[in-house]
């Protein structure tokens, strides 16, 4: 058995967090095992992956030295074969850090960058200068790059270096489960307090900037005006709650709205779902539009989500700038009572099933080693 370490931001409820706690349940724990570098406190998912079998350190001083050195401790005292930076979180590749490029096996560790993401674009000549030098950092320090999509490795990786080692690894869902459910719509639109009747707009993602929940809020009280008894549901929990609620007030639209937090069945709250919402002002690939997708949901999102994540004929992708094409699109949209479960396996033919990538991972680390 191997262990391999994760370096992550955190492991709390997020996407990459989300997906990465999705693998480790998939993969044979009897040979592969995950531990876990982080940078905060308090973690959504840390006691199930202790269960799981993982070790969790955790360093919380926020200076990018300390956690250079944090990184460099742990490899030095553990001597993991694999060390698996995820996104922003690359803490373990920079140069001087760890040696640099693996020259043969056991020499030091395999070093894999994953890109989930392709970060917030600016466009200005310092934020292309910026990106470009931790590109060729990145890229020079690590054996092999993964990715959720073309957009997200490059932002990352330099193509003309990193494309001879270049892994395209989707991300993965329990299909099976997100399958639209009709009892369990019913099960949770009356835990809500939702009418049959109601149509129900909503998305899952923490409420930060880049999900861009106050540009669906501004829609959703322009449709409120024009559509009677509708309400709009949010799953997901983070820093700028306090501001969207003070946003629905100001804009009336309070009484109409759920905010129910951070769930661990957030795929439950699909199925009370009439149309789900994606305004993301950027996403390296969109793993809730792809379970949406799956539970049969029509989407309506912006332009900044990879076309790869819209598998099926259910997408409306429009571009933020478009406001009145959003309320337009929302409005016309007819409540489905009964969803068609071909989505389930046109997503899983897309490639998205997480036991099938979650035993390419498992293979790829045991032939790394």
């Amino acid at each position: 058995m191997i262990r391999v370490l994760q370096i992550m931001d955190s492991l709390d409820m997020g996407g990459i967090e989300s997906y990465v706690m999705n693998i480790y349940r998939h993969i044979d724990q009897k040979k592969v095992q995950f531990d876990f570098a982080i940078f905060k406190k308090d973690n959504f998912f840390e006691e199930e992956a202790e269960r799981l079998g993982a070790r969790v350190y955790k360093c919380l001083d926020g200076s990018y030295k300390v956690q250079l050195k944090f990184v460099k401790e742990l490899q030095l005292q553990n001597n993991y074969p694999i060390v698996h930076c995820h996104n922003c979180s690359l803490k373990g590749m920079i140069r001087g850090t760890l040696p640099v490029r693996r020259l043969k096996k056991n020499d030091r560790p395999l070093i894999i960058a994953h890109s989930h993401n392709p970060g917030m674009p600016t466009n200005t000549a310092p934020d292309k200068i910026i990106r470009y030098v931790l590109k060729k950092i990145i890229t020079e320090s690590s054996d092999y790059y993964f990715a959720c999509s073309q957009e997200a490795s490059n932002s990352k990786f330099l193509p003309s270096k990193a494309a001879s080692r270049y892994i395209l690894l989707k991300n993965g869902i329990e299909v099976k489960k997100i399958a639209f459910d009709p009892k369990i719509r019913k099960k949770i639109r009356e835990k809500l307090g939702i009418s049959n009747s109601t149509f129900v707009y909503g998305t899952v993602g923490r409420l930060e900037t880049q999900k861009n929940h106050s540009f669906m809020i501004q829609r959703f009280a322009e449709v409120a005006k024009q559509r009677e008894n509708v309400k709009l549901l949010l799953v997901g929990d983070g820093s700028l709650k306090n501001q969207l609620i003070e946003l629905a007030k100001q804009l009336d639209v309070l009484n109409k709205m759920i905010f129910v937090g951070t769930k661990d069945n957030a795929n439950d709250y699909l199925q009370a779902m009439d149309m789900f919402l994606f305004p993301s002002i950027y996403e390296g690939l969109g793993i809730s539009l792809i379970e949406a997708q799956a539970n049969g949901l029509p989407s309506l999102v912006s332009d900044a989500i990879p076309k790869e994540a819209c598998v099926t004929d259910l997408v409306t992708r429009l571009s933020l700038a478009s406001d009145n094409l959003w309320v337009e699109h929302m409005i016309k949209e007819k409540q489905c009572i009964s969803r068609s479960l071909k989505y389930v396996n046109k997503v899983r033919e897309s490639g998205y099933d997480i036991q099938n990538i979650a035993t390419y991972l498992q293979n790829f680390y045991l032939k790394n080693i």
